[in-house]
């Protein structure tokens, strides 16, 4: 009878050529009993994230040896997206049109920590300048990797004015007349409106106006930003009998 021939351990490692970032491979030892992968595993097979080089050190009772295995990364997507009206006064609304990649999945993040989802959405910004990211996964069997696209300070939303004015004095009779508006409006330009609806108007910041007949007016301000947004404070002004 002849002697059993032990052999030497030949070390071998099953696994895909290719793997997204964010998914896991799945890695196969053969050739040996014992087994110590460089992740510091000691099974046979493991699961290893995203793509990179691999090594396994295979042992048996005859000696050791050791295989690489490099995994690649996979062809990820190529996302791409337009926007239509990117700027305005706040809240300023804009569309995005991302590229029809087909089974994809898309979803959209705002940097004013709004999302959406869909190969065409709308989103309404507040003031300020604002970042936009399409992130595109592959849906059923697509074997390419998800992907993401962002574009910095996409929509300029120019904030609105604050309106604000006050009435001088408090109470005003026809034997004194004469009333003093104070402009308090915040960021707004110098050239203000304050008209009395249905009479006359003023482009004076701050006018002083002369009433000659007892009633009650509407007295409005319209504020308007270097950006051309306005907006519009209202108050009732009336003029009274001598007490």
């Amino acid at each position: 009878r002849s002697p059993d021939v032990l052999v030497t351990p030949l070390a071998s490692i099953a696994g895909p050529e290719t793997v997204c970032a964010t998914q896991q491979a799945h890695l196969i030892a053969a050739g040996g009993t014992s087994y110590i992968w460089s992740t510091g595993e000691t099974t046979a097979e493991v699961d290893v994230l995203g793509p990179g080089t691999y090594s396994v050190i295979v042992s048996d009772v005859c000696g050791n040896d050791e295989s690489t295995i490099t995994v690649l990364p996979g062809e990820a997507l190529q996302p791409a997206f337009t926007a239509a009206g990117t700027e305005g006064c706040a809240p300023q609304c804009a569309t995005f049109q991302a590229q029809d990649l087909g089974e994809v999945d898309y979803a959209w993040t705002f940097s004013d920590g709004g999302m959406a989802t869909g190969i065409s959405v709308g989103h309404c910004f507040p003031a300020g300048d604002h970042d936009a990211a399409l992130t595109v996964t592959p849906l059923g069997y697509d074997p390419r990797c998800p992907a993401t696209v962002a574009q910095p300070t996409i929509v300029h939303a120019w904030p609105v004015p604050e309106a604000r004015f006050s009435i001088e004095p408090g109470t005003v009779t026809i034997e004194e007349p004469t009333v003093h508006f104070q402009n308090n409006s915040i960021g707004a330009a110098v050239a203000l409106a304050l008209r009395r609806v249905n009479d006359s108007t003023s482009t004076e910041r701050s006018p002083v106006v002369r009433y000659d007949a007892v009633d009650c007016y509407t007295i409005a301000l319209e504020a308007t930003s270097d950006q051309g947004c306005t907006a519009l404070a209202t108050n009732e002004l009336c003029v009274e009998e001598p007490f």
